[in-house]
């Protein structure tokens, strides 16, 4: 990791900006204690297929929760709604909630709210036995494609209520999306760097390709060997479409023609 890369780090993430002016500090108190439960943090970025790879995992029975409990919308609401005075409130508050039996405790997070997680001290002091996923997409257009869709039309999983109008294709929203997701792929790897974190990787592209194997795969790195998959449990479904392929093309020949 170059020093470029390390002064990233030096700045405050939007998520531990607002929460940090929400709760005036993030630290841990001095009598922390640990959860005492290994947790699963999975390292995503948006429509890498972190949603659907959070339910294969918990149709296993070994995982349970893999929601992003660390946005600071979810943060602030719930603590104003509860009360909760601190950070470290929150988490007590939230983790118990995600927790059943003696499964795993998944959350999803994005690199600054990772990485707020090593400033605020919650990881070690908190967090002590934590297991990393990190769930990424070869194809960096496609995603961005993805992306730029589902912001328009609000379905982020299968399971999102219909669309009331078509997305509009838009040359530079995707430009920009793949820049955003480029930088926040170069901050992951920084990011795994810094910590000494070597996360299981899964690619959106071999998810697809297998779901149960690439589950079966990480599952067995952590020490879960011959899982099986409540079917019950297995509702979503990839979401591209010919819609996605028509972008691609226009964006393809947009590209061409402006470069």
């Amino acid at each position: 990791m170059n020093v470029t890369e390390a002064l990233t780090f030096t700045r405050k993430g939007v998520h531990q900006e607002e929460l940090t002016a929400y709760f005036k500090s993030l630290k841990m108190p001095d009598n922390v204690k640990s959860v005492g439960t290994p947790v699963c943090i999975m390292l995503f970025t948006n429509r890498s297929g972190s949603n659907v790879l959070g339910e294969y995992l918990r149709a296993t029975h070994q995982f349970t929760g893999f929601v992003e409990a660390l946005n600071y919308r979810r943060v602030i609401k719930y603590s104003e709604e509860n009360s909760l005075e601190t950070f470290f409130e929150y988490l007590q508050w939230q983790v118990p909630r995600l927790a059943e039996s003696d499964k795993v405790i998944g959350i999803k997070a994005s690199v600054d709210q990772a990485e707020m997680l090593y400033q605020c001290k919650a990881i070690p002091e908190y967090f002590d036995k934590v297991h990393w996923v990190a769930v990424q997409r070869e194809d960096t257009l496609a995603q961005a494609i993805s992306f730029s869709i589902a912001a328009q039309t609000r379905q982020w999983t299968s399971n999102d209520a219909p669309a009331s109008a078509d997305p509009v294709y838009d040359y530079e929203d995707i430009s920009q999306r793949i820049e955003m997701l480029c930088d926040e792929e170069d901050r992951l790897s920084a990011f795994s760097s810094m910590h000494g974190i070597d996360p299981i990787r899964v690619t959106y592209e071999g998810l697809t390709a297998d779901f149960k194997g690439s589950v079966r795969s990480i599952a067995s790195k952590m020490g879960f060997e011959s899982v099986s998959f409540d079917e019950g449990m297995l509702t979503m479904r990839p979401q591209s479409n010919g819609r996605n392929e028509e972008f691609r093309a226009r964006f393809t020949e947009d590209y061409t023609a402006r470069n």
